[in-house]
């Protein structure tokens, strides 16, 4: 009976709905700006050292975690007092209720499908 499911998801193209969950996080205060070739990059430091290109990004479902991403490069902005990081995750397994989105070991934050699809925006700093 399985394998006939399987069959049937294979053959129907109901196989579960995935996404790609987008946001961005925006460090103010304690940021390093730095430029090259006119384009603004920069990362935390003092405390947000873990904020830099690379850092890791995780979502959870139901207690587990269901993607694992990272930050891109940061841009700076406000006069050089903040670093913006964005991400964008695919394949995200669609049809929970909520998703919790974790930068580094910051603590998660809870989303839905919808706002993970459009896009979420943290912050962390003064």
């Amino acid at each position: 009976m399985a394998t006939l499911c399987v069959a049937a998801l294979s053959l129907t193209g109901c196989a579960p709905s995935t996404f790609a969950a987008k946001g961005t996080i925006t460090v103010t205060g304690s940021v390093t700006n730095y430029q090259t070739d006119n384009d603004p990059q920069c990362h935390g430091y003092n405390g947000f050292d873990d904020m830099q290109h690379g850092a890791q990004v995780t979502i959870s479902a139901d207690g587990k975690t269901v993607a694992v991403g990272s930050l891109d490069q940061g841009v700076s902005g406000d006069g050089n007092t903040s670093c913006t990081f964005s991400f964008s995750i695919a394949d995200e397994p669609g049809g929970s209720k909520f998703y919790s989105v974790e930068v580094t070991h910051r603590g998660a934050m809870q989303y839905s499908e919808d706002q993970l699809k459009s896009g979420v925006g943290l912050s962390l700093g003064s």
